[in-house]
């Protein structure tokens, strides 16, 4: 599970890279995020293979689970989710 830090004030872009689990001919279709009301989603974003949300927020030395859920289009669609953790660093 991958782990990344940002401070309270950091307004930064997380990207899901799903091309290595992505089989061949099926684009990303979907893509949605599930995270704690703690964090504030500026944006989110689908450029298959990749997904990505950029998160403002967040407590000081707090950790929490972002999980990206996707589905598929072509042949036969296909559902998958990976989660990381965001670790909001102390000052």
């Amino acid at each position: 599970m991958d782990i990344f830090e940002k401070t309270p004030e950091a307004r930064l872009d997380y990207i899901v890279d799903w091309s290595a689990w992505l089989p061949t001919g099926l684009t990303i279709d979907s893509s949605t995020w599930e995270y704690s009301d703690d964090l504030t989603a500026v944006s989110t974003a689908l450029d298959s293979p990749q997904t990505s949300i950029i998160f403002s927020g967040g407590t000081e030395g707090e950790t929490y689970i972002i999980k990206n859920i996707i589905e598929t289009t072509g042949g036969s669609p296909l559902k998958d989710s990976r989660v990381f953790k965001l670790v909001v660093a102390t000052r």
